[in-house]
């Protein structure tokens, strides 16, 4: 995708130079937002932004969600604060915290002011969380329900309410202090009859996480009970987000990659993808304080061989186990490391 993406950026450039919007608006209606975030981020943020122009306020706030966080932050220098404002309001709860969290104090204190009060509360409650945990990494885009509604009120709630939230599928009951009683799927409701209480018809066994709980124990419980959604609850029990199953894909390939990256004895903070973009200087950083300790441990291998010089000159097919119990040593290292439970 990047050797076609190298070739269409020149197209991209001059369809910019002329202003085509029309080829450009038949661009948003024939690729998915993913499609067009990876299309665009070889060129400068300057231009990436200039392409965004001609999307609709909601489709290009989800193509910059999708776009590489270098990337989001190359924009986000080239931007005015109204238009990071206007950026901020169009994007998905979970994605707007994590593009404020990467913003400059000022800019935050710039911009928070030109956002809806609601939505300056969301920001700074969702930016709030320790990263890594689950309350970093959850969304307040969820549906909920009162357990007093029939089933045909609350299929009309989720028809109204279903533009603005991530998921309608799950939608949770929720009592007058907003704790959890249950939860009913989209298929609950459609298969029940219309004048079912959703009390009746809820589901009571919750699978849920603290708001404080590690991010890795979420998505393990997604993958575990195989769920579109799980809700997170507070000290009070109180619902105050989601994870989506997407979310837990992310959490689960950046723990993975982590996991890699310390079985490979790298160190050091980096982001996923930005191997290319990252100086020599801090790659040399990652990964020298593991090489100079293999290299001393390597040393004091070669002085303990070296003590026994006199023995090896006598006994000289000795040496010839030398690579293989070396080798075999490394091989058995890795595959313990690796093998599953």
């Amino acid at each position: 995708m990047r050797t076609k993406n190298a070739f269409i950026v020149p197209e991209l450039r001059d369809l910019l130079a002329v202003g085509d919007a029309k080829i450009l608006h038949n661009l948003y209606k024939a690729a998915h937002p993913a499609a067009i975030a990876e299309l665009i981020s070889t060129l400068s943020g300057k231009e990436a932004w200039a392409i965004l122009q001609y999307a609709d306020p909601l489709l290009r706030a989800e193509i910059y969600s999708h776009l590489d966080k270098n990337i989001q932050a190359e924009i986000i220098k080239a931007l005015r604060r109204e238009d990071i404002a206007r950026l901020l309001a169009d994007m998905a709860p979970d994605d707007r915290a994590d593009l404020f969290k990467q913003l400059s104090e000022d800019v935050r204190e710039g911009i928070l002011p030109a956002l809806a009060q609601a939505e300056r509360e969301d920001i700074r409650r969702l930016a709030s969380y320790k990263e890594g945990t689950v309350g970093a990494a959850m969304t307040s885009d969820y549906a909920t329900l009162s357990p007093q509604m029939n089933a045909s009120q609350a299929l009309e709630r989720l028809r109204q309410i279903a533009p603005n939230r991530e998921t309608i599928y799950y939608a949770y009951v929720l009592d007058d202090d907003r704790k959890l009683l249950g939860f009913v799927s989209l298929k609950d409701l459609i298969v029940a009859s219309r004048k079912d209480r959703v009390r009746d018809i809820m589901h009571h066994e919750i699978i849920s996480v603290k708001v404080e709980d590690d991010q890795e124990n979420a998505a393990q419980k997604i993958q575990k009970y195989d769920l579109i959604a799980l809700p997170v609850l507070n000290d009070d029990d109180a619902l105050v987000g989601i994870i989506t199953y997407d979310d837990a894909i992310d959490i689960i390939t950046q723990e993975h990659t982590e996991d890699m990256e310390k079985f490979m004895a790298i160190s050091g903070s980096h982001e996923p993808g930005a191997y290319l973009k990252t100086s020599s200087w801090v790659h040399f950083k990652n990964r020298v304080y593991w090489i100079v300790s293999l290299a001393a441990f390597g040393s004091l291998s070669g002085m303990i061989i070296h003590s026994f010089e006199a023995t090896l000159m006598q006994i000289l097919i000795l040496a010839l186990y030398m690579p293989m119990i070396t080798d075999a040593g490394g091989n058995t290292g890795s595959q313990t490391a690796t093998s599953g439970p």
